[in-house]
């Protein structure tokens, strides 16, 4: 297509294509953007179709003047149909189909679609129903736009400037017609060619939008006009000309923005709670935001994670089953089967468990038995026609589920491969599990029980939360653990000799290993991802909006062997390598020396000073001595290795604890310092080491061969990839998006290509916004939430990061930095003043979302700030290991009647604009 300037505003793009043979044939049709090499950039955001009757009917032709559509714009929100049934109320206007079913405006006229196969333009041809044939130069004119906020008895209507529209006469407007099931309001009307080109506009109104009590909202793109540019020859030949104008979405001047808090569901704290927050205690946070005017609830996962029956699994994201609820979350008294002990027991344990921190283990072996007994009273539960129901809709992943807890209980251990003859999964083995005649029925039966539990509370919160104005936003974990149901039903889709991870970034300069297999895309493609869209049709039951965690995942994973234990040992998958030819042209023939680690005795003895002949000797041996260079014994050539060897004994005393942690650090430097890591798939594929020109081994070489090294990563990690990460992410996040009427937000944090926000925006996925941590492209230390885009959830910091109060007081060089770009004031210590500064620039932000922290908030309290502010921290990225036991010192009921606190935050959230 070629292209003109239309003013300042507008690009307008013409073109023209033949149609030979389509009479009778489906035509659809979409816009793209293509680089130099015929690579799509971006595509239009909607395929438009025209049906076989019209091309089959064709005499005249149809020229389709259409905007751009794109989901980034600022009413994509409400498209998301999840998300805008809670924070809007479904529209109550009556619904018209468009002119293909009912088909007649108030002039009489049906429309039809059509094409003229023979030739280049586009155009819509219509026929009078039971009426002569219209006058010579009549144009015969179909305008849509979406406007999804259209809500109740409000209606879009269209003036303008000619006859047909009014002659500018607002009395005088059209109304449009809706079409069913869809956010497109559509009106057909003739126009007399003498009075093209004409002017014209839309506009919501509750009426007719000439009467004085009508509510009148303008479109703010203001006057738009209809040329007509049509061809003569159609014109003669037809006797009639059909213009179809597609304008795109409805703009209001002010885009609607909201505000919510985040909290995991462990973290709240009731009267009622049993060791940790449940679902039901988030009833209190639903009516908390209401309280204030926020319009979002964010949570962290609630999936089951019970892999090492340890404390190990307070980690939310390490999933035992993608579709399972976690016990933790279960509200104990709320179960069938309780008897008096039972609900006495519930009480002591409530009271017992009612801790500064959550005492993981003992509260899911303390719900976990409770619900046991409680089943084993009374299961009658299970015959009930509620629980048929459940069973028949989600008995593909809940019959497995159950089988393999009650294997893992039987075995000991979630690593199902060491299961014999259950290690591999099959509809017999799940026969034998649980068929009528196991003895191990009544163990699967139970699990069935408390998941319907589970799902009974949780559904039941997020009902109260619609019902309350409230969006529940959910959280999807990018993996799932490697001794998951998941693997083990479907082994082909994970590799399972990798691990998931990131690389050094903002988070972990060593980067992070999460232990998880990657993703066999190839394998998920074959069936259109059905596991990942099943993820997201289960999670829609719960929620209105969804946060897709390291969405950056989804372009390119940052894989790892599965040895490894650090997160700096990695490559992308997909991505395109460094090949052996590549490095031969370039004159690098000596690839041992660049893919092993380089170890010189003087570099041993900068490590380990006087034991340096110790260690080495035990870890090494001398490779080549003309050289000076060693290697790892061949029992010592993996991180794990490495670790097991230097896990300190139990009982020993602690100085020999912190001796050997720090022989295994400077053993890890050493067997990090090279500089490619080579394909284990491809032994003529190279990967560049994250930061190789941090190492020695660089150092050490030549400088002609550094400056082609450095080119080489470069252009690994910053230029080749950027059409396969780009493809990749096309391929595989419609599924999802399609899967779920959700709003989608993705977490994009971290070591970001820069193909991603374009494609985001393309498919209209909001990004996060940290402001310690400035989005891709920019230079300033911390980021300015004046500046972020409106599909953007902005917040000060988020459950990876410490809280905005100990941040603020823990480097004070960095809080003048801050001081001097933001003005907030302040001191060594955040008080309420200070963080209201802060919360203040992100109302202001014109991100969609403005998400706090619950602990944010409560540092506008001097009262709720008393407590240290590392002890508010969620998780440490830096450490696998890290316990996630944070609870609120506070009472849930205690904040919503704390009229001054919630005063407090309703006149921080009032500035943010909903309509």
């Amino acid at each position: 297509m070629s292209c003109t300037h239309v003013g300042e505003r507008v690009l307008e793009w013409r073109g023209e294509c033949a149609l030979e043979g389509a009479r009778g044939a489906r035509i659809t049709y979409r816009y793209a953007v293509v680089d130099e090499h015929g690579s799509v950039i971006a595509w239009d955001g909607e395929t438009r179709e025209v049906s076989p009757e019209a091309t089959r009917a064709a005499r005249g032709g149809v020229e389709c003047v259409d905007a751009w559509t794109t989901r980034a714009h600022a009413e994509h929100v409400f498209e998301s149909k999840g998300f805008a049934s809670v924070v809007a109320p479904s529209p109550t206007v009556s619904q018209h189909s468009d002119g293909k079913t009912a088909g007649k405006n108030g002039q009489g006229w049906e429309f039809h679609e059509h094409i003229v196969p023979e030739r280049a333009e586009w155009h819509f041809l219509a026929s009078r129903a039971g009426t002569a044939s219209a006058p010579t130069r009549v144009i015969k004119a179909r305008f849509e736009i979406r406007a999804p906020r259209v809500t109740g008895d409000r209606r879009v209507r269209i003036r303008g400037s000619c006859p047909a529209l009014g002659a500018g006469d607002a009395t005088k407007s059209l109304g449009l017609g809706r079409r069913a099931e869809s956010d497109t309001w559509w009106i057909e009307f003739d126009v007399d060619a003498n009075d093209a080109p004409f002017e014209y506009s839309y506009f919501i109104s509750s009426g007719s939008g000439g009467g004085d009590d009508d509510e009148v909202v303008h479109e703010a793109h203001g006057v738009r006009e209809c040329s007509c540019t049509v061809n003569n020859e159609l014109v003669d030949a037809a006797g009639e000309t059909y213009v179809f104008k597609r304008d795109g979405v409805f703009e209001y001047a002010d885009a609607w923005r909201g505000a919510g808090m985040a909290l995991p569901v462990f973290a709240t704290r009731t009267e009622q709670s049993v060791g940790c927050g449940d679902f039901m205690d988030l009833q209190h946070m639903v009516d908390f935001a209401a309280a204030t005017g926020m319009s979002v609830v964010q949570v962290l996962p609630v999936n089951d994670t019970c892999v090492h029956g340890t404390w190990w699994d307070s980690y939310p994201y390490s999933s035992l089953s993608v579709h399972a609820l976690h016990v933790m979350y279960l509200r104990p008294q709320l179960l069938a089967g309780l008897t008096q002990e039972l609900k006495d027991e519930i009480d002591v344990a409530r009271v017992a468990l009612d801790l500064k921190e959550i005492d993981y283990e003992a509260t899911v072996k303390t719900k976990l038995d409770i619900a046991r007994r409680a089943y084993e009273n009374d299961a009658s539960v299970l015959e009930r026609d509620g629980f048929i129901a459940y069973f028949k809709e989600n008995e593909h992943w809940l019959k497995p589920y159950a089988v393999f807890c009650v294997l893992r209980d039987l075995f000991g251990t979630a690593e199902h491969w060491r299961w014999g003859v259950f290690s591999e999964f099959s509809d017999d083995v799940l026969e034998k599990v649980s068929g009528e005649t196991s003895a191990l029925r009544a163990s699967v039966r139970f699990y069935y029980y408390l998941q319907y539990h589970l799902h009974a509370q949780l559904f039941a919160v997020s009902e109260y939360a619609k019902g309350s104005g409230i969006v529940l936003k959910g959280d999807l974990p990018v993996g799932v653990d490697k001794c998951s149901v998941d693997t083990w039903m479907h082994p082909r889709l994970f590799r399972m000799n990798t691990s998931t991870g990131a690389p050094p970034d903002a988070f972990d300069r060593n980067g992070q290993n999460w232990g998880f297999p990657t993703y066999n895309w190839e394998h998920m493609a074959e069936d259109d991802y059905a596991w990942w869209r099943s993820r997201m049709h289960h999670l829609e039951q719960y929620f209105s909006a969804i946060r897709i965690d390291h969405i950056l995942g989804f372009f390119r994973i940052w894989e790892l062997p599965a040895s490894a234990r650090t997160g700096r040992m990695g490559r992308f998958r997909p991505s395109l390598p460094i090949t052996r030819d590549e490095l031969l042209s370039r004159g690098i023939w000596d690839i041992d020396r660049l893919t092993e680690p380089f170890l010189q005795w003087h570099e041993m003895e900068r490590e380990f000073d006087e034991r340096t002949q110790e260690i080495a000797f035990r870890f090494m041996i001398e490779h080549d001595p003309p050289r000076g260079l060693w290697r790892f014994r061949p029992e010592f050539r993996t991180e794990a290795a490495i670790f097991k060897a230097t896990t300190p004994r139990a009982g020993i005393p602690q100085e020999f604890v912190d001796d050997q942690l720090q022989i295994r650090a400077s053993l890890m430097k050493l067997f990090q310092n090279r500089i490619l890591l080579i394909d284990s798939e491809n032994i003529d594929a190279f990967y560049p080491r994250f930061g190789l020109e941090e190492t020695s081994s660089y150092e050490a070489l030549d400088p002609w061969m550094r400056d082609n090294l450095h080119d080489l990563s470069n252009d690994y990690y910053f230029g080749r990839q950027t059409n396969t990460w780009r493809k990749q992410a096309r391929k595989v996040l419609p599924a999802l998006l399609n899967a779920s009427n959700m709003l989608v937000c993705g977490e994009d944090l971290g070591f970001t290509p820069t193909c991603v926000p374009s494609v985001m925006a393309e498919l209209g996925i909001l990004g996060l916004r940290i402001q310690r941590m400035p989005p891709v492209g920019e230079s300033a230390e911390f980021g300015r939430p004046h500046t972020y885009s409106y599909l953007t959830v902005c917040s000060p910091s988020c459950h990876d990061t410490m809280t905005t109060r100990a941040w603020w007081e823990e480097d004070a060089d960095r809080r003048r930095r801050y001081d001097e770009m933001f003005g907030v004031g302040g001191d060594a210590t955040c008080t309420p003043e200070v963080m209201r500064e802060i919360l203040k620039q992100h109302v202001s932000s014109p991100s969609v979302l403005a998400i706090f922290p619950i602990q944010d908030l409560l540092a506008l309290d001097s009262e709720y700030a008393k407590r240290p502010a590392l002890e508010e921290t969620i998780n440490d990225p830096t450490n696998p290991k890290h316990y996630w036991r944070f609870r609120l010192h506070v009472r849930c009921e205690d904040l919503l009647a704390n009229k001054a606190f919630v005063k407090e935050v309703q006149n921080i959230i009032a500035d943010r604009a909903h309509y």
